[in-house]
């Protein structure tokens, strides 16, 4: 799986989305025990990356997440969800930066769209990155909040 990761990271764009997107769909379609394993591994993989490279996948799963069905995304970002809780801190927080990143250089008509896609599950778990960093952003509902 960590050789897999790594050629993904040297991808262009296209080609890391066209791997990445058959991936992210199979993911969905398997059993929720065997989508938790694989995405375990591919996880575990993704860490070991410099955070370049991780933010390169980050974002094409971001992209390829919006472009899933409402069901399959669902199923893909809970599994992801409860196995991020399971990693160790550091590596939680650096994907949570990565979101967070990638989030604020959105345009702002893509930032709706990821919002009212994968917002419910993502902004409670950014949001306590703000809150962390000691920070507000306009873009998170969380925020706009607590002003």
């Amino acid at each position: 799986m960590l050789d897999m990761v790594k050629a993904m990271a040297t991808l262009g764009e296209a080609q890391r989305k066209t791997m990445l997107a058959e991936r992210i769909r199979m993911f969905a379609e398997m059993p929720e025990d065997q989508r938790a394993q694989a995405m375990r591994e591919m996880m575990g993989a993704l860490v070991t990356l410099p955070r370049d490279d991780q933010k390169k996948l980050i974002g094409t799963r971001m992209a390829v997440l919006l472009e899933l069905d409402d069901a399959s995304r669902q199923k893909v970002m809970s599994t992801h969800m409860q196995l991020m809780k399971q990693m160790p801190v550091q590596a939680q927080v650096t994907e949570l930066e990565i979101i967070n990143e990638l989030m604020d250089q959105m345009a702002e008509s893509m930032r709706q769209v990821a919002k009212q896609k994968m917002g419910g599950m993502m902004e409670p778990m950014l949001h306590q990155l703000h809150v962390q960093q000691g920070r507000s952003y306009a873009w998170c509902p969380s925020c706009q909040v607590r002003r």
